[in-house]
């Protein structure tokens, strides 16, 4: 049985033990009430409380749950098991009062309304948001000797990042033709395609491929890898593609009359090959009035940097702006550690005088973790270079 599975169906048992217990504390104690009691509801809160702690431990020993796999759990009894005891919480004792005469629903039922909120939140974060696919519409502006005697025209620069998914399927396919409709003068794809175990990756090889070939570009189409990703076979899908694969290599192109300089690297950014690729783009001539982009999946590669170089853009992902956002408090987690919160959250942000472009990506987490965002809608960015 698959993990998300176990956790749905643990948590269904959580939910329909934590009614019948209500039921019976009820029926021994206040056989003649139509509501519950405010006892029976806190034993059934606590019981609940326990009983998830106990499935956590059982999962845990059974799948190896890492951070993901226990939001995945708590995830789960908040968006499935508390809505479940709300909704007997609203049918027990809405329906008693009615059958007593009384048409006020009353406080517990009032509580199991209030209960059935996660379930919805649930239902839209899960099934909803992740697949509103949005446009980032950003305008760079640089000096105007950047990309060439002939540059006059904006430059339009499409960022994709983290399809990350375990099977590629209507959705990339999708993605990929809203990316196209774009008509972007470079493509650039910041890390993350598949995610899930060597046997998975080389079945999903031939779809990738495919699925990068449905890209393209007059200025170029440039991949790096990403850390979900298997280095080996995501080269093997973007050989036949279309796309140019990089991998701490730099490379030019010339583009509606700009010249532009990409330097691709490795999630490793601190190894030291990548550092010494990025030191490579740097070190190019000052004089020179190419456009210079390091394209990166982690955002953090930004820090890298000189303080105000000559690189012109970092284009980058690895965050997914959060995935889940709260108001108030923001993200849980960004996955990132040398920028700014407000930086990984996603956009176009200045680091050390540093432009650099952080996208929230096209899917999401997969493998142990629960399949949602919220607040955080996947996107790629359009980059109009002026």
């Amino acid at each position: 049985m698959g993990l998300s599975a176990a956790i749905l169906l643990s948590c269904l048992f959580v939910a329909v033990d934590v009614c019948a217990l209500m039921e019976l504390v009820h029926r021994r104690r206040e056989p003649d009430r139509p509501d519950y009691g405010l006892l029976t509801v806190l034993v059934g809160a606590v019981a609940g409380g326990v009983a998830i702690g106990v499935v956590a431990l059982l999962l845990h020993a059974v799948y190896a749950l890492d951070m993901f796999g226990r939001a995945h759990v708590l995830y789960s009894s908040v968006t499935v098991a508390v809505p479940v005891v709300g909704g007997w919480l609203v049918v027990r004792n809405w329906g008693g009062r009615l059958r007593a005469g009384v048409r006020t629903p009353g406080w517990a039922a009032a509580l199991g309304v209030a209960l059935l909120v996660p379930g919805l939140v649930g239902v839209w974060s899960s099934f909803v948001v992740p697949y509103d696919l949005q446009v980032d519409r950003v305008d760079l502006v640089l000096p105007p000797d950047r990309g060439g005697p002939e540059a006059g025209e904006p430059l339009r620069i499409a960022v994709v990042t983290d399809i990350q998914t375990d099977d590629i399927s209507g959705y990339e396919h999708e993605a990929i033709a809203r990316i196209m409709e774009e008509r972007a003068d470079i493509v650039l794809l910041a890390g993350d395609y598949v995610q899930g175990p060597r046997e998975l990756w080389e079945g999903q090889v031939g779809p990738l491929q495919e699925l990068l070939s449905g890209l393209s570009a007059p200025g170029g189409v440039f991949v790096v890898p990403g850390n979900v990703d298997d280095p080996v076979l995501l080269r093997q899908a973007v050989e036949g593609s279309g796309a140019t694969y990089l991998e701490n290599d730099i490379v030019t192109t010339s583009v509606r009359g700009h010249d532009v300089t990409i330097g691709g690297i490795e999630f490793f950014y601190a190894r030291e090959a990548p550092e010494r690729m990025i030191r490579e783009l740097e070190a190019l001539p000052e004089d020179a009035d190419d456009l210079r982009i390091l394209l990166a999946h982690h955002p953090d590669a930004v820090t890298a940097l000189a303080p105000d170089s000559r690189v012109d853009l970092v284009a980058a992902g690895h965050s997914h702006g959060g995935q889940v956002v709260f108001p108030v408090v923001g993200p849980l987690f960004t996955a990132t550690e040398r920028i700014p919160e407000s930086v990984a959250t996603g956009g176009l942000a200045e680091v050390g005088g540093n432009a650099v472009y952080v996208s929230t990506g096209v899917g999401m987490e997969r493998d142990q973790a629960p399949q949602v965002r919220f607040l955080v809608p996947p996107s790629f960015g359009l980059l109009t270079v002026r």
